[in-house]
């Protein structure tokens, strides 16, 4: 197996929930900093999304899929989209093919095949009164039928004849115009006109609804592009630029607020929390304003680092997100039952040069 086809295996399990969560870490931080990846990241989600839509997710995958995938509200309106034009799509092919059937015409007959085989059937007749009554009956239809033909010839000879003596007739379209006001016997069917005007409109109700269906499809491809966009500015791990601070834990006052100056063109900021003791099985950390109403950044689930008597968390998010104010980083621990529970609060200021 190539190194692409490991790459699409890796991500795939990633967007099921199915890798360790060091590696899982590792990919979300990727998807922060690395085109390529996040490209990569981009076009696996859509597959699997599309797998799903068709029905060809199986077992495991699928119940990963409901199970992990799914929990979002983006990515379960992902899927329904994803569904919708599939759905879409089936109906049209279908569409499509009852309109190109080409109905089968009967193989025709050869020209006589049926006279000659009835003649042969009447010959092969145990009754020879009957075939000769047909013999005689035939001759009699032959006679009667070249005499008919002579007397028609004949006829039509002598018509000939006379039609050469007459003088030439006027065209039909120099007669009608010697004749005005000649009324026109041809009158129009209101029926047929009816009809006419009831499929027009019935074609240019169900072109609107496809115009409106495509014109939906299209927004909301514009929409899912957006919220997806990827920064164009490529970022190698080799030129990022890194701010590093270590946060003491938290005092009471105003004065243990920590002022962190976060230099030019930073692109992230790694932060070392100290805790006072490691008591759950995990840990989520939360970037907020002062207020620690509204949530700037939220990392995964994280596990403690360091000695069994210094425990600390290690937490990396983009400097974009920072502005010259006072920040919070709101540290919850995850029980083994999967309770959450808020343990403390790190605030710092942060400065920007």
């Amino acid at each position: 197996m190539n190194e692409p086809e490991d790459n699409h295996q890796v991500i795939t399990k990633y967007l099921l929930g199915s890798l360790a969560e060091a590696e899982a870490e590792r990919l979300d931080e990727l998807s922060f900093t690395d085109d390529a990846f996040a490209q990569a990241l981009k076009s696996a989600e859509k597959e699997l999304v599309d797998s799903y839509a068709r029905g060809e997710l199986k077992d495991e995958a699928l119940e990963k899929f409901e199970s992990y995938y799914l929990a979002s509200p983006f990515r379960r309106q992902k899927a329904e989209f994803a569904k919708a034009f599939q759905i879409f799509a089936e109906r049209s092919v279908t569409e499509t093919s009852k309109e190109n059937v080409v109905p089968q015409k009967p193989t025709p007959k050869k020209i006589g095949e049926g006279f000659f085989s009835s003649v042969l059937n009447i010959f092969a007749s145990p009754y020879p009164a009957l075939t000769w009554g047909v013999i005689a009956a035939a001759l009699t239809i032959v006679c009667l039928g070249g005499w008919w033909l002579a007397v028609t010839r004949f006829k039509q000879t002598t018509d000939d004849i006379q039609v050469k003596q007459e003088p030439t007739p006027q065209p039909r379209e120099q007669e009608r115009q010697n004749q005005p006001n000649v009324p026109n016997l041809v009158k129009p069917n209101p029926e047929s006109k009816n009809e006419q005007a009831q499929l027009s409109d019935e074609e240019r109700t169900r072109r609107e609804q496809d115009l409106k269906k495509e014109q939906a499809q299209q927004q909301n491809q514009q929409r899912l592009a957006k919220e997806l966009r990827v920064p164009k500015r490529q970022l190698s791990p080799a030129k990022l630029s890194i701010a590093s601070f270590v946060l003491v834990l938290p005092m009471r006052g105003a004065a243990s607020i920590q002022n962190l100056s976060i230099p030019p063109r930073t692109d992230l900021v790694n932060m070392r929390l100290p805790l006072e003791s490691d008591d759950y099985a995990g840990y989520r950390v939360a970037l907020t304003d002062q207020s620690g109403r509204e949530n700037l950044w939220r990392s995964g689930k994280l596990k403690t680092k360091g000695s069994s008597e210094n425990k600390v968390l290690n937490i990396r998010f983009p400097a974009k997100l920072l502005k010259s104010q006072v920040y919070l980083l709101i540290v919850s621990g995850v029980g083994s039952d999967g309770a959450v529970e808020i343990i403390n609060n790190y605030p710092f200021r942060a400065v920007l040069k």
